[in-house]
């Protein structure tokens, strides 16, 4: 037995004036949103879950009640360490916030959350599961940044304000594996993303170009919702095969871990393709 912790990041947000909108109270899913939050859910709907956990924010509720939908009986609990990074850009317009900047850097309260702030409280809602949920399965709905510095983490990163500005988190409506054999043992790390490509340019009732709480990087770069890794642990697992049918991934080792191929934008890059965060 092993227990099986799937971290599973919103679906789009309506955000129609393109804004950073970090922490800030109803940001519900868009349409888009609520098709790719039906379909993870209907993905998991044979996953053996105990438990659901979600971050408080509505878009996060809102993709773990359709999740729930098909675990009729099964708690859903919000917790707060799964919100999204507090920053004081948030409300800000994406167009004013400066290119290359690093909301974990460019703080602009005292108490806006850097890198370290995030993982703290990441690993701590994991010691939390593993000792809650040992040999059962758990899905947490949780945020971009947060999502990606963890599976950096557990993948052997060093995570730095400017390693998450490449496009490494999980794309909306996908889900990052850490599978514990034992709760001491390393996590297999696996990312398994059933979501379409998505589209260069939104709808009215979308997202623009970016979202979420992480600014774009310095130098454009082209993405989409399956673009290639661009770290170095998951580099080494971007030729393990894709998962189109199933939940258990096969996952490729780096770093004495396992490796997630990850997609989509945690500090998404500049340019009109670039891929959401949030």
């Amino acid at each position: 037995m092993s227990t099986r912790l799937l971290f599973v990041r919103h679906a789009e947000v309506h955000n129609p004036r393109n804004v950073v909108y970090g922490r800030l109270p109803r940001f519900r899913l868009s349409a888009r949103g609520r098709e790719q939050a039906q379909l993870i859910a209907e993905c998991l709907a044979d996953e053996p879950v105990a438990a659901i956990y979600t971050s408080p924010l509505l878009r996060a509720r809102q993709t773990a009640l359709a999740i729930a939908a098909f675990h009729p009986g099964v708690p859903v609990r919000r917790n707060a360490l799964l919100a999204e990074i507090r920053t004081g850009w948030q409300g800000t317009p994406n167009k004013e916030v400066p290119k290359g900047t690093s909301f974990y850097v460019d703080r602009k309260h005292p108490d806006d959350e850097v890198v370290e702030d995030v993982l703290a409280r990441q690993q701590r809602l994991v010691r939390l599961l593993l000792r809650r949920h040992r040999d059962q399965a758990v899905v947490c709905v949780g945020h971009a940044d947060p999502i990606a510095v963890l599976t950096l983490w557990a993948g052997g990163e060093t995570v730095t304000p400017k390693l998450l500005q490449e496009p490494l988190a999980p794309a909306r409506g996908a889900v990052v594996i850490f599978e514990y054999p034992t709760p001491d043992a390393l996590p297999i790390l696996s990312y398994w993303n059933p979501q379409p490509p998505e589209p260069e340019k939104h709808s009215a009732d979308g997202e623009a170009a970016y979202d979420g709480t992480s600014a774009p990087a310095a130098d454009a770069a082209p993405a989409d919702g399956n673009a290639a890794p661009a770290d170095a642990a998951a580099a080494a697992a971007a030729s393990a095969p894709a998962t189109t049918g199933a939940v258990s991934a096969d996952p490729t080792r780096a770093n004495g871990h396992a490796a997630a191929p990850l997609t989509g934008g945690a500090n998404a890059p500049a340019g009109p393709a670039a891929t959401p965060t949030g």
